[in-house]
């Protein structure tokens, strides 16, 4: 496999985990339990800040390759991937403003709150699904092995520019934190101690 395909399919494992704490948490809150904040916090940091610095840009380089490279048919069965890498940055700004109303106005409607997030989970998981499905193997079957070299400089200039020389380690930390937090949060909410 491809290394760098191989690295953007690890993140969206990585993504597709930390989106599911982040379902179980909307779905305790829909039956009535509290929300707990720091596991949607989390879960924001780690959409907003590893998608828009670290995961977008190393797919924007494949796309915008795959676009000189291929017949435009071909990469129209693909969509628009920059303009749904922005349209899922609005989107989680959509959900970050749900939370900070609810969490500031306690009338805030809970169906409401809930109805944002679902669809936060589910654009989130198209997307993934969809350059899994069909954007790698298109690059996969189009690109030359020159193309994958630029990409894979385009990807080191990209690490080298990032603001801490290790930010892939501290989104990965961020990650096992969110599953930890969900894990702690459901083990004390299965007892009856309170």
């Amino acid at each position: 496999m491809i290394e760098i395909l191989r690295k953007l399919r690890a993140e969206h494992d990585n993504l597709a985990m930390v989106l599911d704490v982040l379902e179980q948490e909307v779905e305790s809150y829909r039956q009535g339990r509290q929300l707990y904040r720091d596991i949607v916090d989390d879960v924001l940091d780690y959409c907003r800040g590893y998608a828009a610095l670290c995961h977008h840009p190393k797919e924007d380089l494949i796309y915008r390759k795959l676009r000189l490279a291929t017949e435009p048919a071909a990469i129209n069965t693909v969509g628009d991937l920059l303009a749904e890498h922005e349209e899922l940055s609005a989107l989680t700004d959509e959900f970050k403003a749900a939370v900070d109303n609810l969490l500031s106005d306690a009338s805030e409607d809970r169906a409401r709150f809930v109805r944002v997030a679902q669809a936060f989970l589910e654009r989130h998981r198209h997307h993934i699904k969809a350059e899994d499905d069909e954007l790698f193997p298109l690059a996969v079957q189009c690109l030359s092995d020159e193309d994958w070299a630029e990409i894979d400089r385009g990807v080191l200039v990209l690490e080298a520019s990032y603001p801490s020389g290790a930010i892939d380690e501290r989104f990965a930390a961020l990650s096992r934190l969110i599953v930890a937090h969900e894990g702690l949060h459901r083990r004390l909410a299965s007892r009856d101690v309170w």
